[in-house]
């Protein structure tokens, strides 16, 4: 099955992400539940492409996507999709806190535990090229879109 494409560790994260998107908690994604998740991330999603994004999932034509069903349609459209959803996972990882926030302190955290000391001049660069609002923290769109930029120029 095309789901196999993910690792346990991917397929956990996946989970995430679904639960966030499934508005209602009721097991399922909706055409609704998919433009509320764009909303939230400062995008928008017109009609037609939430319903095409429920069509890929939905092979009873329900309207409704599963979580099997949301794997599996991940993986057929796998290269673009996965980087986003490692990078959620990425930005989970440092938000320790669960804020909705990646500060300072959690890059300077998240270089520790790796092995790496940089200058705080550095983390203050960092954060101020991610910061498009100016309040000294990254959200996940901003995260998102440094991710773009990081892998567009290298």
């Amino acid at each position: 099955m095309a789901g196999e494409v993910f690792s346990d560790l991917e397929k956990a994260k996946l989970k995430i992400l679904f639960d966030k998107i499934d508005v209602r908690g009721d097991g399922f994604i909706s055409a609704r539940d998919f433009k509320a998740f764009a909303r939230d991330l400062g995008r928008h999603m017109t009609e037609e492409r939430a319903d095409e994004l429920v069509s890929k999932g939905d092979p009873d034509g329900n309207g409704k996507v599963s979580f099997p069903n949301f794997v599996h349609a991940l993986a057929v459209s796998a290269p673009k999709i996965k980087t986003a959803i490692v990078a959620f996972g990425l930005f989970r990882e440092i938000d320790k806190d669960n804020s909705g926030f990646v500060t300072k302190a959690d890059l300077r955290r998240i270089c520790s535990e790796a092995g790496c000391r940089i200058p705080d001049a550095k983390l203050e660069q960092m954060i101020n090229e991610a910061d498009k609002t100016g309040d000294d923290r990254i959200t996940f769109k901003e995260f998102l879109f440094s991710v773009i930029d990081f892998v567009r120029d290298n």
